[in-house]
């Protein structure tokens, strides 16, 4: 049986979602975009909206959290363009531009420094890794047709390291920390 906690009303349809501490202050809460081009962040226990960023001229596609020298961001794709967000007021932090649309996000401490880095497949078929400065530390050319369903880090050699998987209904192929392509599947 689904009870309903609570519920929220937004005028467009909702783009993406998480749940969890993301604020960082020890209680969870849901974030999520919309097709009218905002982000809001909404109390876990009650709904209550804590903010809500202006509207955006492209809606946000996909949102992730990324922790940044002890600081948490909300990390969301527009168009062509990554954004970072304060989950404390929605607030921009930093942006940059890409070579192209972002089709999948995913964050994970891809190359073992402690740090999460920011993995982004685009439109143009390019595989980016990026620091939390948006730095570039590789990217590559994979063409997938139709676009990628799937972008997924995971440690599948178990050298403590996880390894990227980029994949549609069709075909997949995985990635060392440093790029090399380890497996492809067409």
């Amino acid at each position: 049986m689904i009870v309903e906690i609570w519920s929220q009303s937004v005028p467009n349809r909702i783009q993406d979602s998480i749940i969890g501490d993301i604020s960082a202050v020890g209680v969870h809460e849901v974030a999520f975009s919309t097709w009218g081009g905002k982000i809001y962040l909404c109390r876990g226990e009650d709904g209550k909206r804590k903010w809500e960023t202006e509207s955006f001229t492209y809606p946000p596609s996909s949102l992730n959290l990324l922790d940044i020298c002890g600081e948490r961001y909300l990390l969301a794709s527009f168009a062509d363009t990554l954004r970072l967000l304060s989950t404390n007021k929605g607030k921009k932090f930093r942006d940059t531009s890409l070579d192209s649309v972002i089709l999948r996000t995913n964050v994970s401490d891809i190359n073992g420094d402690g740090h999460n880095e920011i993995v982004v497949y685009t439109k143009g078929n390019q595989l980016y890794v990026l620091d939390d400065t948006f730095k570039v530390l590789w990217n590559k050319n994979v063409s997938l047709s139709p676009s990628p369903s799937a972008l997924l880090s995971s440690d599948i050699d178990y050298d403590g390291r996880p390894e990227l998987l980029v994949g549609n209904e069709d075909s997949f192929s995985i990635f060392s920390p440093s790029g090399l392509i380890l497996f492809e599947e067409n």
